[in-house]
This record gives C-alpha cells, structure tokens and sequence, in this order.
C-alpha cells in the first residue's frame, strides 16, 4: 500500500547554538588571527562543503557551511577580574543544506573545538550556554553584556605533613622534636620605665698628646742590668816582647834565603804584629822547597819544565 506525503518521517531540524566561553585572568600570548587560520585550516578539510569566512570588527570571526555556523569570538576585559574571553559558538547557520548531508551535533563539535583550544592555553573558568536560533555578533553582545564579575578563589596553602617530612630524612638529621608549622606566640614585653633605665656616660675622646708627664727612666740601672746579663768579652792577650823578637829575626833570615817570601812576613809582622808560629812554618816550607831545588831529582823536574 503506498504512503501518502504525509506520512513520511520528517527531519528534527537543530535550532539551538552551544556556547563556550573561555575566561583568562592573565594577558594571553595567542594571537587571535592566528586561531582563525588553524580553526579554518581544520574546517577546510571537509571539501564536499562550501566555508564563508566572515569577519566583524576584527574581534570575530563567522565560518558559515550548509547548516553549520561557528563563531569565534575575542573580547578584552569584558567584566571585572576577567582579561580575556576567548567565545565560540557552534549553532545552525541561516544558510540552509540542500543537497548536502545533515549537519552534525552542535554540542559535540563544538565540545572538540573547545579540547583543542585548552591544549595551547589554559583557562581560569569555562562557562557553557545553550541559546535558541542562529548566534551572530549581535547575539554576542548581548551575552557579553550579562557576564557577571569573575571572582578567582585564592590559591590554598599547600599542607605541611611534618611527620612525612621528620620521616624522609635521614636517621643523623632528624630533630628530637617537630618543627611547628605555626608562628609562635610573641612574648609579652613590659616597657622599662625612665626610674630603671640606667645612662651610660661615654668618656671625651682624648688628645694625641694628653699623656701625663711622668719622670724619664733610668738609663743607668738598666745598664748595669745590660752588663750583668750580658758580659763584654775581652781580646785575648797579645803575644810576648819575646817572642815577637823571634819572629822578627825568623823573618830577617827568610829575606836572606827567600827575599819575596821574607819580605812579606816581615810587612805582615810590622801591620799586624810578630807570629812566632806562621813565621816558622813559612821557614821550614821554604827550606824544604830549596833542599828539593838543589837535589837531583828537583833539577830533573827544573829541565823537563824548561826552567
């Protein structure tokens, strides 16, 4: 039995936009134009359907395909404690899709398009909307006009768990007791009174020359102490009348057989004085010296020296 053209199975037609609005509370260092060429660059892959890009006011960006708007919008400081909203909007677009396949679930591209965007920055807040019919920069006003304040909730302190830490720590290290992590209790001070407190006198700086005059010292007494302590040594006691006399005609002799040697004992002897003892040693060097001349082996030394 054939069907009528009423009884054929009509088509849900989608008229509600999912929302998303990305709040920051810092200066984000995206640049906006940036996300509308990787957002057009994902939405080009579908080739089978036409893409109009739109752009309003150099803050939003409208991709138009068969059935499908998605919006993308930037807003500076829109309320306060909010320095960015980054708005996108995934929603039926007033273009219809004749001839082409049914457009897909807003909400869920819309929720994708959102996953990719937290990857690159992350948000402080994330607030969702459903809004009937087509959204459009108008639509987006209006929603930015009713954004209440954002209050951002204090970061907790982070837990302290002594035990935890007493028991990393190695055996030599550990205290015998516990750190607390609370400030201790300021003692309870009582101010002095004027009566108790006590003046220092600080003495005048004293001159260079403010010594008192006082008696010079004794130089003598310290010098009889000098002597006691350290004896002066004597020369010891030259030589006799006698014996200088000896050395003198021990010289006397050595100029009659040796003039050169005698002459210098007997200078030596006037400067310094007579010494019986170097003026014999130089007599018995001399005479063995001449004793060998004389011989025969001293000639023989003689002629082969040519002397």
């Amino acid at each position: 039995m054939p069907h009528s053209a009423d009884d054929q199975p009509t088509q849900t037609i989608r008229c509600e936009s999912t929302v998303a609005q990305l709040l920051f509370t810092v200066p984000l260092p995206i640049h906006f134009a940036r996300l509308v060429s990787d957002l057009q660059q994902m939405l080009s892959r579908f080739q089978d359907l036409p893409l109009r890009l739109n752009w309003d006011c150099g803050d939003i960006a409208i991709f138009d395909m068969p059935g499908t708007r998605i919006l993308l919008g930037w807003s500076d400081a829109p309320t306060r404690g909010v320095t960015t909203c980054l708005t996108l909007s995934v929603g039926p677009s007033p273009h219809p899709n004749d001839g082409f396949s049914p457009p897909p679930a807003y909400d869920l591209v819309c929720s994708r398009i959102v996953e990719r965007l937290q990857q690159r920055c992350k948000p402080a807040a994330l607030l969702w909307h459903q809004i009937s019919g087509v959204f459009d920069s108008d639509a987006l006003d209006m929603l930015m006009d009713t954004m209440a304040p954002f209050k951002v909730a204090p970061p907790e302190p982070p837990k302290i768990d002594a035990d935890a830490i007493f028991l990393k720590l190695p055996p030599d290290m550990r205290a015998p007791r516990h750190i607390p992590s609370a400030a201790p209790a300021r003692p309870n001070i009582t101010p002095l009174s004027a009566a108790t407190l006590k003046v220092r006198k600080i003495a005048p700086k004293r001159a260079a020359n403010d010594s008192p005059d006082l008696p010079r010292t004794r130089y003598g007494e310290l010098s009889a102490v000098h002597a006691a302590l350290y004896p002066v040594i004597t020369a010891p006691p030259g030589a006799s009348m006698q014996l200088r006399l000896a050395a003198h005609a021990m010289n006397a002799t050595l100029m009659v057989v040796c003039l050169p040697v005698g002459a210098a004992m007997m200078t030596y002897s006037v400067l310094r004085g007579g010494d019986l003892r170097l003026s014999a040693r130089f007599m018995v060097a001399t005479g063995v010296i001449t004793a060998m001349a004389s011989s025969q082996f001293g000639q023989q030394v003689a002629s082969f020296a040519g002397v």
